[in-house]
């Protein structure tokens, strides 16, 4: 089970909102490959490799049973548009499980350039604040 969740663990929809902390869940079941290693990746509309998030505790999932894991989203780094992930499950180099798309959202832009349409150059915002001085 994959999923988009808020910081209260509701589950959020296609439509994600840069003001508001979103987290990415992933409800795993290791039934009898113990070992197991995990990783994610954000990907935009252009297939572009953004971020990783390996699963590295401890090496793997070392027992057998039901896992959550639940990891937040920088989506403030990234210009609006259309995103997903993709996932794996390996060990020792076989896969166990991946897709290349687990799940797509749309970040809605909230600088004055995408809500106007102009262009964003880049696939990351910088969202720290400019210092002006008049002189």
């Amino acid at each position: 089970e994959i999923f988009l969740s808020d910081n209260e663990g509701n589950i959020i929809d296609s439509n994600v909102y840069k003001a508001k902390e979103t987290f990415l869940n992933f409800k795993i079941n290791v039934s009898d490959n113990v070992g197991l290693k995990f990783g994610c990746t954000l990907l935009n509309h252009m297939n572009d490799n953004l971020i990783s998030f390996p699963y590295s505790e401890n090496n793997g999932f070392k027992e057998k049973g039901n896992y959550h894991l639940k990891m937040k989203l920088p989506i403030q780094l990234f210009k609006g548009g259309n995103y997903h992930i993709e996932a794996a499950l390996w060990k020792n180099g076989q896969i166990f499980d991946q897709c290349d798309e687990y799940i797509s959202f749309d970040i809605i832009g909230s600088t004055i350039f995408e809500q106007n349409g102009e262009g964003i150059k880049g696939l990351i915002i910088n969202n720290e604040q400019w210092t002006v001085k008049q002189f």
